[in-house]
Order: structure tokens, then sequence, then C-alpha cells
């Protein structure tokens, strides 16, 4: 079974857990596997222990043991089928089950067992959501009337006046093992769950910092040419002077050209928070190159009009690259509109590629402003690039450009930047060719 191959303690603790699940829900599922794990751990050493000896309880506690044990085992094995509620009731039911019929049977409050019930009391505050407020407060007063009743008033029926667990020794041994697992079991479970809630805290700071940029781009990035986009329909509709059809066609082309720069600020948005999120998914075909780049410079043309721009595109038309067609088109459009954005007027921006055995080498280079040695290296290390404005004064996001290196790792391909102030700047790519 594929359940038993996953065997190790993180995949036992994560058994159950969705990526889709929500953070409390998932770090409530790890306690509850957690718990299992640790009741699972007592029942075997308290079973050893009770073997050692010879009492009516020898053989016999740990055939009683024997079964809940199984039935704890058994809530991790539902979580893993994702029969959630079953495997939470069973885990409840079992853990405070066990230690009650035998301390009810055979050695009563001799041998320290009744504090687990103290530790039990607790397990439905960290495996229960706050909307079964009253099942946590009914299990959290039955356990405390256990241990007052198996402490103080209970007499165990099966528990004999020679009974070794009248021996100093006996219940000196039992009780460090009892005091010493409840200790180590509170231990592990608080330090886990202070670990769960510190992982918790970044997530929130970084799904703060994810809010916090996106309302950066939304109010700097998308205002502008959506504004610009209202400006021009509003003249359009509402002017009551004769317009020309030359006035017209400025108009649509300006709308054109800022409809094209938000779609590549969302759609740079949108593979941000895929990537970041894990939820970017790669599938890669053999496409051709040129066609890759004839789709992406579409959404250029007004703006190299309007700057005067030429490309000098030499990419042959039997180049095919093995690359997720839509992660690669991203990826171009940035390094794209990058060239053009940070490019003089009346310049070329040259795209050409080069084949080798393995890979085909495409090289984008523009004869604009540059780069900084400073910017160069911040961008080697994959650490955040301020958006610097455009020659026409055009504005970035500032994230293009690490979404197109991340996407590009995601397809195995290589990336490497030459730039120098006032010259220009030059990519080259090495993309990865499907070996037959």
């Amino acid at each position: 079974m594929n359940f038993l191959r996953k065997t190790s303690l993180r995949s036992l603790i994560y058994a159950g857990i969705t990526p889709d699940m929500n953070l409390d829900m998932s770090l409530r599922m790890q306690m509850a596997n957690l718990a299992a794990l640790l009741g699972i751990f007592s029942n075997i050493s308290f079973s050893i222990l009770f073997y050692k000896y010879d009492s009516i309880g020898k053989g016999l506690i740990p055939l009683v043991n024997t079964p809940f044990g199984i039935a704890i085992a058994f809530s991790i094995y539902l979580n893993y089928k994702k029969k959630y509620n079953i495997s939470r009731y069973l885990l409840l039911f079992s853990i405070p089950s066990v230690v009650f019929l035998t301390t009810a049977l055979f050695y009563g409050n001799l041998l320290g067992a009744h504090y687990f019930f103290l530790l039990f009391s607790m397990l439905p505050f960290l495996t229960l959501s706050y909307s079964d407020k009253y099942k946590i407060f009914i299990y959290f007063f039955l356990n405390i009337l256990l241990f007052f009743y198996i402490g103080y008033v209970h007499v165990p029926p099966l528990l004999s006046p020679d009974s070794p667990f009248y021996l100093v020794e006996v219940r000196e041994s039992f009780q460090i093992v009892s005091i010493s697992i409840c200790f180590m079991i509170m231990a592990v479970v608080l330090f886990y769950f202070l670990r769960n809630t510190n992982r918790n805290q970044s997530e929130l700071q970084k799904a703060n910092v994810y809010k916090d940029r996106i309302f950066s781009i939304l109010a700097h990035d998308l205002k502008g040419p959506i504004g610009s986009m209202g400006t021009f329909l509003g003249i359009l509709l509402e002017s009551n002077a004769k317009i020309t059809d030359e006035d017209v066609k400025i108009g649509l082309k300006e709308l054109q050209k800022n409809a094209n720069q938000c779609y590549v600020v969302l759609e740079n948005l949108l593979e941000w928070v895929k990537k970041d999120t894990n939820h970017l998914q790669f599938f890669p075909e053999s496409v051709p190159l040129i066609s890759l780049i004839n789709d992406s410079l579409d959404l250029f043309q007004i703006q190299s009009n309007d700057k005067n721009i030429k490309w000098q595109i030499s990419v042959p038309d039997h180049y095919y690259v093995y690359v997720d067609e839509r992660m690669m088109s991203t990826v171009l459009r940035n390094f794209f509109s990058n060239a053009l954005k940070f490019s003089n007027e009346d310049s070329v921006i040259t795209v050409d590629a080069l084949e080798s055995r393995e890979s085909i080498q495409l090289t984008v280079t523009d004869r604009g402003i540059g780069m900084t040695q400073e910017k160069l290296d911040s961008i080697e290390t994959g650490m955040s690039v301020r958006s610097d404005f455009g020659t026409f004064g055009e504005r970035g996001t500032g994230i293009g450009l690490l979404v197109s290196i991340d996407l590009l790792r995601i397809q195995n391909a290589q990336i490497e930047f030459e730039s120098h102030l006032g010259q220009g700047t030059k990519i080259k790519i090495q993309l990865p060719k499907k070996m037959n």
C-alpha cells in the first residue's frame, strides 16, 4: 500500500494534509497526528514495563493496551484517507479509554498513570476548532473527573494485596516513566505548537507583504493606464467638437497601448503569486522559438512606433525549444518590455539565436540606458530590484524581472546579463531542446 511506504516521521505527522487546507486546520491535523504518535509510544512503553513484572497484569495489561494502540495508529491512517472527523473522535476516545481501563481494573493511582488524564484534558483544545467549544469543555471536564475518580475514589477490583505494584521500587519505576512521558509529551506538543505558530505568523507577514505589494501595483502601475483609458473614452464619447478619423485612430492606439500595459502588469502579478504560493504548474513541450517571439512582440508595436524603435529578429524557423509555452511567453514579454522601456528613441533592438547540441541561446540586446553593477549584483542574488523610469517616463512594477528569472529556472533554462551604463543591456538565455 502507498500509505505503508510513506512511514517517515514527517509524513506521518503530515498525514491527510492537503495543499488547499487552511493554516488553522493544517495545524490541528498535525497536532492530532503528533498526539497519536506520542500515544502509540506511551502505549508500547507501558506494555513493556507491565510485562516485566509478575502480576495478574503480566500479559493481560499489554493485551488490553494493544487494541487501543492499534486504534490510535488507525486514526493516522484515517487522516491519510481524509476521513478527518472519524479519525479525530477515534483518537479522542482511544487515548483516555486505555488509561481508564487499565487503571480502573489493575492498579488505580499506585503508578501515577491517572495524571495522564490532566494531559488528555488539553487534547481537544489542540485538535478541535472553536466551533466545537461545547465538545471541548465536555471532554475537558470528563477527563478532570476521571483524574479525581481514579486518584481518590476508585479501588481496582483486580489489584490483589500481594501485587508487585505495592513494592516501592516498582511504583517508583512506573511513576518515573509516567512523569517523564507526561513532561516529554507536554514539551514536544508545546514546542511543536510554538513552531507552527511561528510559521503561521511568518505566513501572515508574508501575506501582508503580498497585500501591500499588490495594493502598490494596483495604485501606481494600473492607475495610470486605466485612468488614461477612461480619459480617452470620455473624449471620444462626450466631446461636442467634431472628431476626425485621425483623432479616433490616435485614441484607439493609446487605448490599446494602455490595455497592453495593464495586461503585462496583471500577468506578472499572477505569475508572482502562483510561484510563491506553489500553485504554478509546469507543462513543457517543443515549440518554435520564432512563434514565441513574434507573438510576444505583437503587444509592443504601438510603443515601438512611438519611440521609432526597430526590431531586428534573426531566429531561424526550425529552432525549437522545450519549454512551457505560457511561462516562456511571460518571460519574453518582460524582457521585450524592459528592452523597449529603457531604449533610446530611434534605436535598434536585436533578437538573435544560436543553436548548440543541447540548447539554443537566445540573445536580446538593446542600446539603452543600461544598468549599474549594483543592480546586476542584486539580480544575480535574486534580491528585489527597484524599477527605474524608462526613457519616455514609463513606470514598471519591479517584479517582472524576478518573475522571469524564476520561470526560466523552473524550465531548466539559464540566464546571463551584460550591461553598462549608457551603452545598453544584453540578455543571454540558454533554452533547452527536446533531445531524441
